[in-house]
């Protein structure tokens, strides 16, 4: 299939399939696939499914398989999908390694599969944002805000990502 975009999913909290109660994410298969189908998107995608990890435990030789994954795909434009913990983390990784395509972010504070997700409204404006970059980059993008990745912070007391100078 020919196409000109790539999704590679991760994990993180966007993909949660259950928090047990000692608060330990499990991950099933990526439920993103059948979202993007049930929107009638109608134009080829292509995906890469990592194993799915919390990003709290992500360290450099996972960010390193994402890097590789990222450099061999054919398209362009590629969207990952993250958890919040580490997200900026790896988005600063990749603006040193990855500089010639585009790549948008995505995550969400609670995992889509819950009653008022900011899930779904985050996955449709990354794509919005991945389809509408001119200019080759790492971007991350959530509740219609775009950050770049050198100038962006989790608030953990707010449940935001907020611009930093």
């Amino acid at each position: 299939m020919n196409s000109d975009y790539h999704i590679i999913t991760t994990g993180g909290t966007i993909d949660v399939a259950n928090i047990n109660a000692s608060g330990v994410y499990t991950f099933g298969q990526s439920i993103i696939p059948s979202i993007i189908e049930q929107w009638w998107i109608n134009f080829p995608i292509r995906w890469t499914h990592l194993p799915p990890i919390n990003s709290l435990i992500m360290k450099n030789p996972y960010r390193d398989t994402i890097v590789e994954t990222s450099i061999n795909s054919p398209e362009d434009r590629i969207l990952l999908t993250h958890g919040t913990d580490t997200l900026v983390e790896t988005a600063q990784y990749l603006v040193e390694r990855v500089q010639w395509k585009v790549i948008v972010l995505v995550w969400s504070m609670v995992p889509i599969r819950e009653p008022n997700t900011d899930g779904y409204m985050n996955l449709g404006y990354a794509l919005w944002v991945l389809q509408s970059q001119t200019r080759a980059w790492v971007f991350i993008a959530m509740n219609g805000q775009v950050f770049f990745p050198r100038n962006v912070r989790k608030n953990r007391e707010k449940w935001i990502f907020e611009t930093i100078q």
